[in-house]
């Protein structure tokens, strides 16, 4: 029974785990999208598995696979709950102009019922907010991608930059974007940009 009711949690832990990634890869193809980092003819229409929406995913092969070895890379994080943050920074000329910071907050298992209808909803909502952004277009855009995990002690590999103590906010207009709060976990994303 105890053995059947750890599997049936681990399974659940999987699921979210898998909706999370994919999310995840719709937010960062969205905000490359939106902030033009590479040219709109590399991006094709996409409907997604779990969610079920339609996202605009970047051609690239280089992009395809850096995306998709991040995401393999921060799984193990979200399923033992230690990640934090996950900045997403537009740079232009290597500095940052834009960065989105996404805060994980994980809640512990009790006995309430996951709501996957609930959370699906909200994570797509997330999405489409981002679409509604305000934004100035600059050229020669890139961007990097950085994680803030509970672990100290990670091996770091070529996609994974890990982040030390607490990032300086000082001279930050930070602004709320969005957020969601499921019975899994609550996510806040907010938009960094320098007074």
């Amino acid at each position: 029974m105890l053995a059947a009711s750890l599997q049936q949690e681990q399974q659940k832990q999987e699921e979210i785990a898998d909706v999370l990634m994919e999310w995840l890869e719709n937010v960062f193809h969205t905000l490359l999208y939106i902030h033009q980092i590479y040219p709109k003819y590399l991006f094709k229409k996409f409907k997604t598995r779990y969610l079920n929406q339609i996202v605009f995913i970047c051609q690239s092969k280089l992009v395809l696979n850096y995306i998709s070895e991040l995401l393999l890379s921060i799984k193990p994080f979200i399923l033992n709950n230690t990640l934090q943050n996950i900045y997403f920074n537009i740079l232009n000329d290597d500095k940052i102009i834009y960065s989105y910071l996404i805060e994980f907050k994980f809640k512990t298992n009790d006995d309430s019922e996951l709501n996957f209808n609930e959370i699906f909803l909200q994570l797509r909502n997330f999405i489409i907010q981002l679409y509604t952004l305000k934004l100035t277009y600059l050229e020669n855009l890139s961007f990097n991608i950085q994680l803030k995990t509970k672990e100290i002690n990670i091996n770091q590999n070529e996609w994974l930059v890990l982040i030390e103590g607490n990032k300086n906010f000082e001279n930050k207009t930070i602004l709320p974007l969005s957020s969601c709060h499921s019975s899994a976990f609550n996510i806040q994303l907010l938009q960094l940009k320098d007074l």
